[in-house]
């Protein structure tokens, strides 16, 4: 079972949606302090999905708040730092003499956007992926929703000049066309794979989709304000409460591998069953990932749901870090983590995840850690 692409889809998944735009497994303090929830973009999120990314956004941060992560984040000096940090790293690129005008202008436009991506409220979904042949070529669809709030013109005037530079020569049946959906106006060009792209403004928000029929589907979505909240995401944030939810992902394994059994059937790649015994996949059925500030500070949550006892890679050791094991961690330490590795259980599960790509190997492993350990 997997998805997109497709022995990389875990990976890819696991990394985006788990971790690096919910910055659960790096526990990056992203939205800090957040904004409070953009009713909109709580709404974009479907009863079902593959993946589904949500970011509440940055507000100003306070120097005298009781949480000490937003009171680092407020202090005077941090913030022109930041800022210091920032401007160098736009200037380096838009600056440089060895770079052509039109490409500083698209620098200039690209940095506009990742700034706006990096502090306003957002929410990335894919939310089905077709692979039946017999419907025509793959389709997927996803959609990004953005509150651009005061910037919305900014970013407005720098996805115009984006998509105007990266259409410029496009022959005309892959250059943008007009049409209407919900009393709106909307861009939209077609392509075999992954289906027609549309975006365009709906007030303060920029919306973009891909597949036929997304863009109706998510107006449809976010127009119901008497919606519930989907069953997943409200698991998600009932298991890891935060005082000021920050961001939130959720990756839905189980659908994901399912979509490689029908890649192999169409004569695809595929993950042995061995190795998804082995690596403990085939018993995983979710990642979720939620980040966002404490009474004190600022704290990132992963959850992985299985079907049973983990098992492979992710089975856990025996006992747990305890507080002996903590006291070596020091007192004014900005950032620390303790870990429990079982080293026997670790060598095993690494020979069997190696057994299932070479079994030969497998056996020598073993022979060099059962001599080292007599």
């Amino acid at each position: 079972m997997i998805a997109l692409g497709m022995a990389e889809i875990v990976v890819a998944a696991w990394l985006f949606g788990g971790g690096l735009f919910g910055g659960s497994l790096l526990g990056l303090p992203v939205s800090v302090p957040p904004l409070p929830p953009d009713p909109l973009i709580e709404r974009s999120a479907p009863a079902e999905c593959l993946v589904h990314v949500m970011n509440r956004g940055t507000a100003t941060p306070s120097s005298t708040s009781e949480n000490l992560t937003e009171r680092i984040v407020g202090n005077d000096d941090v913030r022109a730092f930041l800022e210091e940090l920032a401007s160098a790293a736009t200037g380096a690129v838009t600056n440089a003499p060895s770079v052509p005008d039109d490409a500083k202008a698209a620098a200039g436009h690209a940095i506009t956007l990742l700034a706006a991506l990096a502090s306003k409220p957002l929410s990335f979904t894919i939310a089905t992926v077709s692979l039946d042949p017999a419907a025509g070529p793959p389709t997927v669809e996803s959609a990004v929703v953005v509150q651009c709030g005061e910037q919305v013109e900014s970013i407005r005037e720098s996805i115009g000049a984006i998509v105007a530079m990266v259409f410029e020569q496009a022959p005309e049946p892959l250059r943008p066309k007009t049409i209407e959906l919900g009393g709106r106006e909307w861009s939209q060009v077609e392509f075999p794979v992954p289906g027609p792209v549309t975006w365009g403004f709906g007030g303060q928000y920029f919306i973009l989709t891909t597949g036929r029929g997304s863009m109706e589907k998510l107006l449809a979505r976010v127009g119901d304000k008497g919606a519930e909240t989907p069953a997943w995401k409200r698991a998600l944030v009932e298991r890891m409460p935060r005082q000021r939810l920050s961001t939130l992902a959720y990756v839905n394994v189980e659908k994901i591998l399912g979509l490689a059994e029908t890649v192999q059937t169409l004569g695809g790649p595929s993950l042995p069953p061995a190795v998804l015994a082995a690596t403990g996949l085939a018993g995983l059925e979710t990642i979720g990932g939620v980040t966002g500030l404490t009474e004190e500070g600022f704290a990132a949550s992963l959850w992985l749901g299985f079907d049973g006892p983990p098992k492979g890679l992710f089975a856990g050791p025996d006992g747990h870090v305890d507080e002996k094991a903590l006291r070596t961690v020091p007192a004014d330490a900005i950032i620390a983590q303790a870990w429990k590795l079982d080293l026997a259980k670790s060598l095993k599960a690494a020979i069997d995840f190696a057994s299932a790509f070479d079994p030969s190997s497998a056996e020598g492993a073993r022979a060099g850690v059962d001599r080292a350990t007599e």
